[in-house]
């Protein structure tokens, strides 16, 4: 892992890519995949090569929060503060972005300006421009999600702009579901490709780390209809195994105390 991860941070998402398809299926890289018990251990490494100061930091920053040990880690068990480089806290593994190790390293590496590029290659002009003509309709959603396919190999960057940053803005419910509706076209189109049914591929393992973050948002303040439009959606995933069941256990529990909170606060009020 730790070579293999080295050469991944040095060689970039060409090398990767040509990596998982030569050893998809083989339990010795079983590490490159979302599921596996050191796919975050592996992420790690990658972050900390292109990232080693940061990494450093970030690892101090969490055994603070622990107490200096303790905490337990991936790649190592419990103690031993986070001074010693072979073991990462999970808070440290927690904060490192979601498209390492399977993309381009959104903190860097791009222009902050000049024609709307940010790092990995995404025209960030191009992409809110797809999503300020984003509606409700099947032709509007098919554009926005054959644009975001042409640029799949930096589907980490988008999933994260799309969720953390243009998702809080949109107004109104119908909005916040057009952009739902996106993301399930793009996770269906993206999973017809999968060799192996269960193995994420890259736009579910881009957009499951923000999936309840984004349920949060799109269903602040609405009512059982809303949640019953959303279900539905959900619904797909689970039938056409888009994530893991587990991870859709975990939208449904989201989903339910959504609705309770909801509910409550509305009697309240």
């Amino acid at each position: 892992i730790d070579k293999l991860s080295a050469h991944v941070a040095k060689a970039g998402d060409d090398f990767l890519d040509i990596i998982k398809k030569k050893h998809q299926g083989d339990p010795k890289f079983s590490f490159l995949f979302v599921g596996d018990p050191a796919y975050e251990y592996y992420r790690w490494k990658v972050f900390s090569a292109k990232n080693p100061d940061e990494a450093k930091a970030m690892m101090a920053q969490a055994a603070m929060q622990a107490g200096g040990g303790g905490g337990g880690g991936v790649g190592g068990s419990g103690g031993g503060g986070a001074t010693d480089g072979a073991v990462a806290p999970l808070a440290a593994i927690a904060a490192v972005p979601v498209n390492v190790g399977g993309g381009g390293n959104v903190g860097g590496g791009g222009s902050g300006s000049g024609g709307g590029s940010i790092s990995g290659g995404v025209n960030m002009d191009e992409l809110q421009q797809v999503l300020a003509l984003l509606r409700p309709t099947k032709d509007s959603i098919k554009a926005a999600k054959n644009w975001i396919m042409a640029n799949v190999n930096r589907i980490g960057a988008i999933a994260r702009y799309i969720v953390t940053q243009h998702l809080p803005t949109a107004a109104t419910f119908e909005k916040r579901l057009s952009v739902v509706y996106l993301i399930n076209d793009v996770l269906h189109h993206s999973s017809r490709k999968r060799l192996q049914p269960e193995i994420l591929d890259d736009a579910a393992t881009a957009f499951q780390p923000h999936l309840l973050n984004m349920l949060t948002v799109v269903l602040s303040g609405e009512g059982e209809q809303s949640f019953e439009r959303i279900r539905s959606v959900v619904a797909i995933w689970r039938d056409r195994r888009v994530f893991s069941p587990d991870m859709l256990d975990s939208v449904d529990a989201h989903l339910n105390m959504l609705a309770t909170t909801t509910t409550t606060t509305t009697t309240t009020t």
